[in-house]
């Protein structure tokens, strides 16, 4: 695993902790716990045992570098080690954290800190940390994407940095939400968080003296507990091998958590994927015909419950941008197709024009279990609204395969937007000899000019959505929570929110 080195001052504090119990992040029956009232010997070959006052759940093989890190787990302990300008709360709107206020104009984001803030070390956090966390940030997996519509960023002062945009994003500013590390430092973060990561005596997060940002009397001690898996994180927590972990829940099981939980805000967005160009979804009425027979809020609650918020429209039901008041009109199925000529029903419930009926297939990742049964209730809506669906389960190559070449109508499919709920991943990707992108959306769809007209203003957001539902590119159907699992030991954990699961940790106490 990549790990990030001890901090030198947290390493002193740490050999003069008063042990009360030994503490075992494996054995969930304590036997091997140990009650002491002494101080910890410092003879040349006794080991010093630091009993943690909280334990979460991280996997050993990923990384800690929070430009490194790819596992959820592991993702949102970062958050303790390292702070940002933003952070998103539960509507995904940005909030100041290490910004102090910002203006966004002629497309340069101009970003004034908060001034005194401090790394772990002690030395002072400023602008040029800024940029140089943006660097490393804009060549990660986990943050490229999202700051992909930032060209770069310029220097005012210590305290002022601009971020100069390459393309239209109106609400880029959600997407600075990056980590701040010292410069120079990315080999060893040095960050500005509530927690410092030290491997002294093992592998904790000791609170970190020198915060700046508000009060930081938590948790004095965090024990870090490799759970393997992020599929296991539940069960070390009914088991009390650990007392918090996050899991986002992408492996497509459905979660059995017996224990103390709270659903998170993701922006991963689950939809019917459509391939405008086979023979019959070239047709529009036929994939608004496919979209009216799903009912998105009915199939949501069957196959995710409460880990999931549908949506028929392309952005997350709680978005702060958006306009909760937009309606569109939806006909039935049987009204879309009988405009183009399919106006009976036949003794099988199939719609038809007197000679043939409509069938389609729809494809799925037979790996992801949630996945497989909401393309199993989806075609079952589909084929009572009058449509024939056949659904087929491919492994996760061959579902990549038929995607490529399309050779499918349909498909479950699942992206995660950015934090401004930007779409133009999803509508680009066109080449001069393509008629579809990777999402199967053909070139000829009016809702891809009507997305960029939208990003740089000239219509706005119901503008466009009335041209996305009458053109139906696609059809969303929810947006998946993920989940802070924690034991049923553990109070105050209402200050979870999206943007950060350990948002309210100050207030978190062990009964």
């Amino acid at each position: 695993m990549k790990i990030l080195r001890p901090n030198r001052i947290m390493k002193v504090l740490a050999l003069v902790l008063v042990v009360l119990l030994f503490a075992s992040c494996g054995n969930s029956d304590n036997t091997d716990e140990v009650t002491t009232t002494t101080a910890p010997t410092t003879a040349t070959n006794q080991p010093v045992v630091i009993t943690p006052d909280f334990k979460v759940g991280y996997i050993g093989s990923d990384s800690l570098n929070p430009f490194d890190a790819s596992t959820a787990p592991n993702c949102a302990i970062t958050k303790l080690m390292f702070d940002s300008l933003f952070v998103c709360d539960d509507s995904f709107a940005p909030q100041a954290l290490l910004a102090q206020s910002y203006t966004f104009e002629d497309d340069i984001i101009t970003v004034s800190l908060k001034q005194g803030v401090v790394f772990s070390d002690g030395t002072p956090l400023t602008a040029a940390d800024i940029s140089y966390s943006f660097t490393m940030a804009k060549n990660s997996s986990l943050y490229s994407e999202r700051l992909s519509s930032v060209a770069y960023t310029m220097y005012v002062d210590d305290y002022t940095v601009k971020f100069v945009m390459n393309k239209d994003n109106p609400h880029a500013v959600s997407c600075l939400d990056f980590p701040i590390i010292k410069a120079n430092s990315y080999s060893s973060p040095v960050g500005s968080g509530r927690y410092v990561y030290s491997t002294a005596y093992g592998n904790y997060l000791m609170i970190n003296t020198k915060y700046t940002l508000g009060q930081n009397d938590g948790f004095k001690v965090i024990g870090l507990c490799d759970v393997g898996t992020a599929d296991t994180v539940a069960y070390k927590v009914q088991m009390g091998d650990i007392d918090f972990a996050f899991d986002n829940l992408s492996s497509g099981n459905a979660p059995n958590i017996s224990t103390s939980n709270a659903p998170v805000s993701l922006n991963n967005m689950v939809f019917l994927g459509m391939n405008g160009e086979s023979e019959l979804l070239q047709y529009e009425n036929i994939r608004k015909a496919v979209r009216s027979a799903i009912d998105v809020e009915a199939v949501t609650s069957g196959v995710y419950g409460a880990f999931a918020k549908p949506s028929a429209l392309p952005y997350h039901p709680a978005w702060y941008a958006a306009d909760s008041s937009f309606t569109f009109e939806e006909k039935t199925t049987l009204e879309y197709l009988s405009s183009i000529g399919y106006n009976h029903i036949n003794d099988d419930g199939l719609a038809t024009n007197g000679y043939y009926t409509i069938k389609l297939t729809l494809i799925v990742n037979e790996e992801n279990a949630q996945r497989v049964a909401l393309a199993n209730e989806v075609a079952r809506r589909i084929r009572e609204a009058g449509i024939d669906v056949e659904v087929v389960k491919y492994t996760f190559s061959e579902y990549v395969s038929a995607l490529k070449g399309k050779n499918y109508d349909l498909y479950i499919g699942e992206v995660r937007l950015t934090a401004d709920m930007n779409l133009s991943s999803i509508f680009s990707g066109f080449l001069y000899y393509q008629k579809t992108n990777d999402y199967g959306i053909a070139s000829n769809n009016v809702a891809i000019e009507a997305y960029s007209k939208f990003l740089s203003g000239e219509i706005t957001m119901n503008e466009f959505l009335d041209v996305f539902t009458a053109s139906c590119p696609f059809a969303p159907i929810c947006f998946r929570n993920g989940a802070a699992i924690f034991s049923r030991r553990l109070g105050g954990t209402d200050g979870i929110f999206a943007g950060d699961v350990f948002g309210g940790i100050n207030e978190w106490m062990m009964s």
